[in-house]
């Protein structure tokens, strides 16, 4: 983004300027001495929390979705996060701007990271608990973001004989709220009589080789899953359950130290009992066994 010379409006410093007038006038100074001692003790309360302002309007598209950060003086910062939207949108409003803390941690009492302000139509902070098990390896992830309140509640578990994903996710309303804190679901040893065509691919968007899968606990979908992280693709099929399916596909968006966009693309469809499948099976062998007996 080109910075315009001699642009208030644009001029970092003028939002801390603003908003140190607004804090001192706020303490009704008396007198020069201690319109002084304000300005020196407003002024340090600004270098510990850095003023936000907003704004709503019009905009070239040459500025959309540019974020920057900027050192005015030392320990004052200025970060500025420009959304936009198609004209006559009602995604943005006046107000209605939502930030959230964004981190990624292996430990709850490690996820530390930047508050961001959410993009349109994202109106939930988001905690996302994430436990992989795939080629020896258990590993259970933390992330805080901005997100979509249709993700609200979305647990369940993603399975292939190959890799198996479980996830928890909570949310909350407002701005830098804070999302409970949820436990992950346990996997099942009960099989529950339903079968689905079973996978995994890494490096590629799609299966060569297919077996099946028996389905356990409250897995009652089957489900063609393929995730994109940068240019790394994989792609599973597996068992699923009905809260996985109903969020569907979807994009997740990281920004700030943390910047990542993962596309998670899910087709589900339902189940086949095994017992109903065997059953078929046998009904095709039976003139082929008929002829082979005629044969002998």
């Amino acid at each position: 983004m080109t910075w315009p010379p001699q642009s208030p409006e644009l001029n970092p410093l003028e939002m801390v300027w603003g908003e140190l007038d607004r804090r001192v006038k706020a303490k009704g100074p008396t007198s020069a001495k201690h319109l002084w001692e304000l300005l020196q003790d407003c002024w340090k309360t600004i270098s510990d929390e850095p003023p936000r302002s907003y704004s709503s309007g019009c905009a070239t598209k040459n500025v959309c979705g540019q974020a920057r950060s900027m050192s005015v003086l030392p320990n004052v910062y200025s970060e500025s996060n420009i959304l936009c939207a198609p004209a006559n949108s009602t995604d943005l409003k006046p107000g209605n701007f939502l930030w959230c803390l964004t981190c990624f941690s292996y430990t709850e009492d490690h996820c530390l990271g930047d508050e961001i302000m959410c993009s349109p139509g994202e109106d939930v902070c988001v905690r996302e608990y994430l436990r992989t098990i795939h080629d020896g390896w258990d590993v259970t992830e933390i992330t805080r973001r901005c997100g979509k309140s249709i993700e609200c509640g979305r647990v369940g578990s993603i399975r292939s004989t190959e890799k198996t994903m479980l996830v928890n996710t909570s949310c909350c309303y407002g701005s830098n709220c804070e999302p409970p804190a949820t436990t992950l679901p346990s996997i099942s040893d009960e099989d529950n009589g339903l079968i689905c065509p079973d996978c995994f691919a890494k490096k590629s968007d799609r299966c060569k080789h297919f077996n099946n899968i028996k389905c356990t606990g409250d897995e009652t979908r089957c489900m063609s899953y393929v995730k994109t992280e940068k240019f790394v693709t994989e792609s599973l099929h597996g068992c699923t359950t009905e809260k996985i399916c109903e969020v569907g596909s979807r994009t997740v968006k990281l920004t700030g130290r943390y910047k990542k966009s993962i596309i998670h693309n899910i087709t589900c469809n339902s189940s086949n009992t095994w017992r109903s499948a065997i059953y078929s099976l046998f009904i095709l062998l039976v003139p082929v066994l008929c002829l082979m007996k005629a044969c002998l």
